[in-house]
C-alpha cells in the first residue's frame, strides 16, 4: 500500500469521526431537541390520520363489557359487545392491560430507550378504568415487558430478561418477589401478546393499528 494511499485513509477515518462526534453534538444540544420533538409530532400527526383506531390491547372484563387502550383516544369502553364505545379516561400511554385476582385492573407501559433513558409506568384502576394509579418504576430493579398472569390471579410481569416477578404487596409503592425464569428454550414461548382475545363466551376478538374486530361468521370492524 502507498503511501498517499495511507495518508488518504487516515484523513478520511479522522474527518468521519468528526462528522459523527458533530452528529451527536447536534442531536443532544437544545437545537438537536427541538428539531428531533417537531419531527415526531409531524409523524405523531401522519400515523393519527392513518390509523385513527389504533388499539394497543383489549380486555374482555363481563359478559359484554371490554376496555381497550388505544393508541389516540385514551381508554375505551363498550357494554353491548362494541355496538358503541366510550373513551373514560386517557391516564397516558398503556401497551398492555390485564385483571388481578381482585378484579382490578392494570395498565403498563415501557420502554427502552434510545436516546433517552429506559422507562417504565405500571397503572392500576380499582373503578374499570375511569381513574388510574400511577407507578413509575425503577428499571434497575424491576423492567416489565409484558403482563404474565392469567386473568383474576395474582399479578405477575416478565422482563426483558424472562425473569417473572409477582406482585405482593400494593401500598406503600409496590413489592415483588422473583417466583421464575423462562429457560433458553422456552424463551421462544408464545407468552408475548399476540393481539387477540376470547371471552366468556368464546368470541374471539382482535386488535391492531386498524382498529378492533370481532370475529364470528364474519369479521366485523367493531371499532
Amino acid at each position: 500500500m502507498t503511501k498517499t494511499l495511507l495518508t488518504f485513509i487516515a484523513f478520511a477515518t479522522i474527518c468521519c469521526s468528526k462528522d459523527k462526534g458533530s452528529r451527536i453534538i447536534m442531536e443532544n444540544s437544545d437545537e438537536g431537541k427541538k428539531t428531533r420533538r417537531q419531527s415526531d409530532s409531524i409523524y405523531y400527526e401522519w400515523e393519527r390520520k392513518r390509523f385513527p383506531s389504533a388499539t394497543f390491547d383489549l380486555l374482555p372484563i363481563g359478559t359484554d363489557s371490554l376496555i381497550a387502550s388505544t393508541r389516540y383516544n385514551g381508554i375505551i369502553f363498550t357494554s353491548n359487545a362494541g355496538q358503541t364505545w366510550t373513551t373514560i379516561s386517557s391516564p397516558g400511554t398503556i401497551c398492555k392491560l390485564a385483571t388481578d385476582s381482585n378484579k382490578d385492573i392494570w395498565g403498563l407501559y415501557s420502554w427502552q430507550g434510545i436516546h433517552e433513558a429506559d422507562r417504565s409506568i405500571l397503572y392500576s384502576s380499582s373503578d374499570f378504568g375511569k381513574t388510574w394509579q400511577a407507578y413509575e418504576l425503577n428499571t434497575s430493579e424491576v423492567f416489565p415487558a409484558d403482563f404474565y398472569s392469567q386473568s383474576n390471579s395474582q399479578l405477575r410481569i416478565i422482563d426483558y430478561e424472562c425473569k417473572i416477578y409477582e406482585l405482593t404487596k400494593e401500598t406503600p409503592g409496590l413489592h415483588w418477589k422473583l417466583v421464575d425464569s423462562l429457560k433458553e428454550k422456552q424463551k421462544l414461548s408464545p407468552w408475548w401478546r399476540r393481539g387477540f382475545v376470547t371471552d366468556s363466551r368464546k368470541r374471539h376478538w382482535t386488535f391492531n393499528d386498524q382498529g378492533i374486530f370481532l370475529s364470528e361468521q364474519d369479521t366485523i370492524k367493531v371499532y
